[in-house]
């Protein structure tokens, strides 16, 4: 039988997204669009709750010649046992936690592209595991 994780998601909320594309964009397009994209991370921990995390990622995206640009924004909380240690801890917030977000993310980026009658683009899949450059962010 596999054993349950003690490391619970909660639930996510998009804080933002963000979408302005030029009129003049896409415009008999006889090549691919060039999608640039930046993916990051960020995480706050409460002092008052040491096994709350809430993991914001922001994907953003422009084409080469700046007529396109989107950025989406989803913040997810997550919630670990108290007993657990802190490097397991720390494991599961920088790598897990971003996975499970990451989809939404995905699927927000590829349906907004559709509904605006742009090709669409599926994010690149991302390799979390050398996840150390991420920053944290105090929540207030």
């Amino acid at each position: 039988m596999i054993e349950k994780s003690t490391f619970s998601f909660l639930g996510y909320k998009i804080p933002k997204v963000e979408m302005n594309i030029a009129d003049d964009f896409c415009n008999n397009q006889t090549e691919p669009i060039e999608i640039i994209d930046d993916i990051s991370l960020g995480y706050g921990i409460d002092p008052e709750e040491p096994r709350f995390v809430e993991v914001l990622l922001t994907v953003k995206l422009k084409d080469k010649n700046e007529k396109f640009s989107f950025i989406v924004q989803i913040k997810g909380g997550f919630k670990a046992d108290k007993d657990m240690p802190e490097e397991l801890f720390k494991n599961l917030y920088t790598k897990n936690a971003p996975a499970i977000l990451y989809p939404y993310a995905r699927a927000i980026v590829s349906n907004y592209m559709v509904l605006a009658n742009i090709p669409p683009y599926l994010l690149p899949l991302i390799n979390l595991t050398k996840n150390e450059e991420a920053e944290k962010i105090e929540k207030k």
